[in-house]
């Protein structure tokens, strides 16, 4: 009740295109602009996270034989997108998942307001949105992990988007947060307007992992967090660092938004 009376006094303005919104449901857009953003639904690629047309989805089916805890033999079905089924890389991580589609003006709109013009407020509204992720996974996770930025990057940021993420996420939902597990070796370009071939050579090599935090990734499920994911070369070198230097047992990746135009 008193909630309902402050927004009737106090009405919020929508995040997006900024009129006056009457937040009862505690919503941080108005119907127009909830409407306008792009959600990623099912059927999607089970590694990558890319949508699928459902039109096109049987063509994905994959069958797998696998062992659960109990030794039995059972049989996992899963669809895989063309992408990861001829991809020739080795893939470190699990598989990852990403609220939006990037394409989407509305939520590209909010991630470069959050990124670039120190609009923190939307923290809180994108951990909403991730929390919708990570009820599909929250047995599966033991530490979570950011993507690191440059040290000469976070100079003139001033802050690292994706840990300032995986730290609302690591309270909210009460799992540790190792923030500088990882480091960030090399400021390399930006990779906007790179190919997807240069996007993965420019990220070879840019990642370590930090010794000081080695013992408590080693065998550990991890959660790695990044704002936007696009050839999914950066996440995935990340992984690798994890997986190889860290010894970790598996890392997940979360993304507010994934680009799905490439595939």
């Amino acid at each position: 009740m008193i909630n309902w009376l402050i927004d009737i006094l106090l009405p919020r303005r929508c995040v997006l295109c900024d009129i006056f919104i009457l937040n009862i449901s505690g919503q941080a857009l108005c119907v127009d602009c909830w409407n306008k953003l792009k959600f990623i639904t099912l059927p999607i690629c089970n590694k990558c996270g890319s949508p699928l047309a459902p039109n096109l989805a049987m063509d994905f089916f994959i069958q797998s034989k696998v062992i659960n805890e109990n030794n039995t033999k059972t049989i996992e079905t899963y669809m895989i997108c063309n992408v990861c089924r001829t991809q020739t890389r080795k893939i470190y991580y699990k598989n990852i998942r990403a609220v939006f589609e990037y394409e989407n003006w509305a939520i590209k709109h909010l991630i470069k307001n959050f990124k670039y013009n120190d609009d923190l407020k939307l923290c809180k509204i994108f951990v909403k949105w991730l929390l919708l992720l990570y009820n599909q996974i929250a047995d599966k996770i033991d530490i979570i992990v950011p993507v690191p930025l440059h040290r000469r990057k976070l100079m003139i940021r001033r802050y690292n988007q994706s840990a300032v993420l995986t730290a609302l996420l690591s309270k909210t939902i009460d799992k540790m947060m190792i923030q500088d597990a990882l480091i960030r070796t090399k400021n390399v370009i930006s990779q906007n307007k790179k190919s997807m071939q240069d996007r993965w050579n420019n990220v070879e090599g840019i990642f370590s992992i930090n010794n000081k935090f080695k013992n408590k990734i080693e065998d550990q499920r991890i959660l790695l967090i990044d704002d936007v994911v696009t050839t999914s070369a950066t996440v995935n070198e990340c992984a690798k660092i994890l997986m190889i230097e860290g010894a970790a047992k598996s890392v997940n990746v979360f993304a507010i938004a994934r680009t799905v135009a490439i595939y």
